[in-house]
């Protein structure tokens, strides 16, 4: 399991009811920004990413960009949280029936959706360059 932080696991720790579950999860899970953070020094010691305040310096958008994964601008950061307030509030109002949605919660759903694949894909590009690099080396 590769994760983008420690709030996976933390989410793990809440979550997950069974102790040999939970163990068996936390111990199989890798922080990817961490390994990434040692790729990056080493190959790429003159980028400097920009700090965000609330966010850091350690973006996995930043990581994408420097492996060259492209985000479209209409699924990248910025947008996620009020899409998500969004359609939360759509659904309580209709009582979780989410056939009833209208076309714009249906439309920043699916935004949702393509956000977390650039996520999820664009996660699995940089880990990739990551063991590559460090393994070449």
């Amino acid at each position: 399991l590769v994760s983008w932080s420690g709030r996976e696991s933390r989410a793990i720790e809440e979550y997950v009811d069974s102790p040999d579950v939970r163990n068996l999860l936390t111990s199989n899970l890798v922080d990817a920004r961490i390994v990434a953070r040692r790729w990056k020094r080493r190959f790429y010691p003159e980028v400097v990413f920009q700090y965000v305040t609330g966010q850091g310096r350690h973006r996995l958008a930043e990581y994408m960009k420097l492996v060259g994964y492209h985000v479209p601008t209409s699924h990248g950061p910025g947008n996620t949280g009020q899409r998500i307030r969004y359609v939360r509030k759509q659904l309580g109002s209709r009582a979780g029936n989410s056939t009833s949605l209208p076309p714009t919660a249906k439309a920043k759903w699916t935004n949702l959706l393509k956000h977390n694949f650039h996520d999820c894909a664009g996660l699995r590009a940089v880990f990739t360059s990551v063991i590559e690099g460090l393994n070449r080396s």
